[in-house]
């Protein structure tokens, strides 16, 4: 069973693996998510989670799903 911080991990390992993906930086992929760089340090360094609605727009602005997000696509 996934704990929060085991989903807080994924999460974390998942954003990194989509921005290198896109061949962005963190100040570039916060852009084309939108929110703040340091929002985005703080969901790869796993000190946060954005909240599901904001995950949700996350995961549809990369044109994958929620769970394609967290588990990869």
């Amino acid at each position: 069973t996934m704990n929060e911080q085991d989903l807080t991990q994924r999460f974390a390992i998942a954003i990194t693996r989509w921005r290198k993906r896109l061949n962005m930086n963190a100040r570039e992929f916060a852009e084309y998510i939108g929110t703040s760089e340091n929002t985005i340090y703080n969901y790869e360094s796993g000190r946060c989670m954005p909240q599901l609605y904001t995950a949700m727009l996350i995961a549809e602005k990369l044109g994958t799903s929620l769970d394609g997000l967290i588990h990869g696509d």
